[in-house]
């Protein structure tokens, strides 16, 4: 791919002079391949401007004119869903399996947005006789967004505030500026208006101008929970900003004795493993029912230990590598410290035979009650698994809730009503039974609890675009008889 620049206002900004760059390598060789992608200053400054600019016009369009540009949007990711899948599947080491599956969630995602209409999934709030409510863009929306799945947040956001009538600049993460440009690319040959999507390459410091410029009206976070938790602490500063965050958390899973052991150990693992564990929405922690833990304990360490690690092109890879040999590293060093404070029962390593890469296996490990969950940063990345055992259905619910998920928690079991003291008060947004925490329905209405994130997402991120303007009409004469006492009554018409 040939770096063509910052995407701002209908076209590619390729300067003279840079002020830094981008590197992106790929994870499968080591970085040995890599491709520079230059960096401007002034770049977001040229991107808000533009933004702001086209949105009167892009609002007053109408949401006709917004649906069809969305359409054209939809057939040229269609036409390129094969560059999109390799790209991705390069940037970020994910066997094409896994890419492929993140492309046609894209394709889903507006093809539900498309057949509902923004309008009708936003009109969900009834009102009296004489009053109406309607929806008006908020101006520009801000996105930063992740190297996990780098296109489908990218574009779940972009066509959330595109349908709304918002305009968008998008910074995306600095791992994975190839996909962006692509996405870029795709919307140039969509013609959208000039203005309404922008994209500006940089670091994490462009991310926080403009997280903190006052010409975004509303920011879009998707990212590690270190940054996440730092802008909903400076929101209080701005006010006026709309947030939304979605973060790093760790997701949990629970098996019941009365759960199929069978699927919820592969359910699990999947959960743990997908992606090699980079997810925002990766499985972390599996809590199982004394009764059955030795059966399916046993079941889960043969299963990660068969998952198959190796290059992304490879038809028969389950898991690619780690983003980056710095990730790598960290993980490496997480087990051995799991060594000496849990006891071990699959220990992950960094793979000698594809020493090229940032390859390394699943660790599964087992913690007893005052573990020390510090070291297990939400952020940390990689196929990482911790077991823990609980007396009974009671006993799994305490576990949870001491240490909350946030994000999603899983339940295998046959009745899970067992659990209805979670289920009355859910510790995460989203609640599976007897499916993966990876799994992900399109445009759920998601909403995080606690340090898993801010505001909704999925359908919820088309009110983040918008303001409800409630209207009442009143239309009968005046009637004077009809005013409180003391008000002064109007003067009799002469000749009255």
């Amino acid at each position: 791919m040939k770096p063509r620049g910052d995407y701002i206002d209908g076209k590619f900004v390729k300067r003279k002079k840079s002020d830094g760059e981008l590197v992106s390598p790929r994870p499968a060789d080591g970085g040995a391949s890599k491709v520079s992608f230059p960096t401007a200053e002034v770049a977001l400054a040229e991107a808000l401007f533009a933004a702001r600019r086209a949105f009167v016009a892009w609002a007053a369009a109408g949401s006709d004119v917004r649906s069809n540009a969305l359409r054209r949007l939809q057939a040229q990711l269609r036409n390129r869903t094969d560059d999109l899948i390799a790209v991705l599947s390069q940037e970020t080491g994910r066997p094409i399996w896994d890419a492929r599956d993140e492309i046609q969630t894209m394709l889903a995602e507006t093809d539900g947005l498309l057949r509902l209409g923004a309008e009708r999934l936003l009109d969900q709030l009834s009102t009296p006789p004489g009053s109406t409510t309607r929806h008006v863009p908020v101006g520009v929306v801000g996105l930063i967004t992740p190297f996990v799945q780098p296109l489908w947040l990218m574009h779940a956001d972009a066509v959330a505030a595109l349908a709304t009538g918002c305009c968008v600049v998008c910074k995306p993460s600095w791992r994975t500026p190839a996909c962006a440009q692509l996405y870029a690319e795709i919307i140039d040959e969509a013609d959208l208006p000039a203005g309404t999507f922008n994209l500006v390459l940089g670091d994490d410091g462009v991310g926080e101008h403009l997280a903190a410029s006052a010409e975004c009206d509303v920011l879009l976070f998707a990212g590690s929970a270190q940054v996440g938790l730092k802008l909903r602490q400076s929101a209080c500063q701005n006010p006026q900003r709309g947030l939304r965050t979605l973060v790093s958390a760790a997701s949990t899973a629970i098996v019941a004795a009365d759960a199929d052991l069978e699927q919820a150990a592969y359910q699990v693992a999947l959960g743990a493993a997908l992606t090699t564990g980079q997810r925002c929405s990766s499985t972390r922690r599996v809590i199982v029912e004394q009764r059955v833990a030795e059966p399916f304990g046993n079941r889960l360490r043969e299963i990660l230990a068969g998952l198959r690690v190796g290059p992304p092109a490879s038809a028969s890879s389950f898991m690619g590598p780690l983003i980056d040999a710095a990730s790598a590293q960290r993980y490496a060093t997480l087990v051995e410290e799991l060594e000496r404070s849990a006891r071990l029962h699959l220990r992950g390593t960094r793979l000698a035979e594809l020493s090229s890469g940032n390859y390394v296996t699943p660790t599964l490990f087992e913690v007893s009650q005052g573990f020390d969950r510090t070291s297990l940063s939400p952020d940390a990345l990689g196929p990482l698994l911790c077991f823990e055992r609980a007396e009974n259905a009671e006993h799994a619910s305490q576990l949870v809730r001491r240490d909350p998920c946030g994000l999603a928690l899983a339940i295998f079991s046959r009745t899970p009503g067992q659990f209805a003291e979670l289920l009355s008060s859910p510790p995460a947004g989203l609640l599976l039974e007897n499916a993966p925490t990876t799994f992900w329905p399109g445009r759920i209405p998601l909403r995080p609890v606690g340090r898993a994130g801010y505001g909704g997402w999925g359908i919820e991120t088309l009110a983040h675009c918008t303001r409800r303007v409630a209207e009442v009409h009143h239309a009968a004469a005046f009637d004077s008889t009809m005013l409180p006492p003391g008000m002064p009554l109007p003067p009799v018409a002469s000749g009255a």
